[in-house]
């Protein structure tokens, strides 16, 4: 039964998420989460959504939890990589000006 709601709430999010509704999606990665913290499908839809908002933090975060249960995940591992060499610009950057 938890595996068919998972399932029935991932299709509405992943509608939701096409749809730009990003709040709602947000919202009912949440709540999907509360029954499987580590269902990655979620966490990696709530950070695609928290990226489209512009809120990059929350995203990284996500990111960086599907990473401690899935370290072979290759979207994260992109995320990680990426954010990584952002931080590695901005420092060059900032002490250049």
């Amino acid at each position: 039964m938890i595996y068919i709601k998972k399932v029935l709430v991932f299709l509405f999010i992943y509608l939701v998420y096409k749809l730009n509704k990003f709040d709602a999606a947000i919202q009912d990665c949440f709540d999907i989460l509360s029954i499987d913290s580590k269902y990655i499908l979620a966490l990696s839809y709530r950070a695609r959504c928290y990226i489209a908002k512009s809120q990059y933090d929350q995203a990284y975060h996500d990111f960086d939890q599907i990473l401690t249960i899935d370290p072979d995940n290759n979207e994260a591992q992109v995320i990680n990589i990426l954010k990584y060499l952002i931080n590695i610009l901005f420092f060059r950057f900032s002490r250049i000006y």
